[in-house]
């Protein structure tokens, strides 16, 4: 029986809707069952885990089906996100600003690398860029959004959708 389950599903979007504490993941490697080995020169991921906080979706523009996602990552240095998805958008891609010629623009990456062991997807920096949202996305409402790592590993957020970055100053 499924209601177990939606109605869990449904009070954490109550929960981050209505403004609750912000809610950290952490994703465990070791806890993927198909999990494949390391290849042959390559350090083994299995131990590592993954930290994710601070993540909402600014609020789009009127009439608009566009927008960003922020959040902060910490995990293992060198691991990269490679794609996002969400059933709630058409597509996401992974962008960037970079200063060309004088004036800031967007770019689409491949990856966002934890260099240092962290990344922040933020207002200005690196972000996720929503394509095709549903006409259903307002500002307190939230969004669930999956992240893939080169590991193959594949986790899902719930990003509040909001007008600003969250007080907590992570992630914004």
């Amino acid at each position: 029986m499924m209601r177990p389950l939606f109605f869990s599903g449904l009070a954490a979007l109550l929960l981050a809707a209505c403004g609750a504490p912000e809610a950290e993941t952490t994703v465990n490697e070791a806890d993927r069952e198909d999990a494949a080995p390391a290849a042959s020169g390559e350090a083994a991921e299995s131990d590592a885990s993954f930290r994710l906080t601070g993540a909402w979706v600014r609020t789009p523009p009127g009439g608009r089906d566009v927008t960003a996602g922020y959040l902060l990552i910490e995990g293992p240095v060198g691991v990269s996100v490679v794609s996002a998805s969400s059933p709630e958008v058409d597509r996401i891609e992974l962008h960037t600003h970079v200063h060309e010629d004088g004036v800031m623009r967007m770019r689409a990456v491949e990856r966002f690398t934890l260099e240092n062991g962290r990344v922040e997807l933020r207002p200005g920096g690196d972000h996720l860029m929503l394509y095709g949202l549903s006409e259903a996305v307002a500002e307190g409402g939230a969004i669930n959004i999956a992240l893939t790592f080169d590991s193959g590993l594949e986790t899902n957020i719930i990003f509040p959708v909001r007008a600003s970055a969250p007080m907590t100053g992570e992630g914004g």
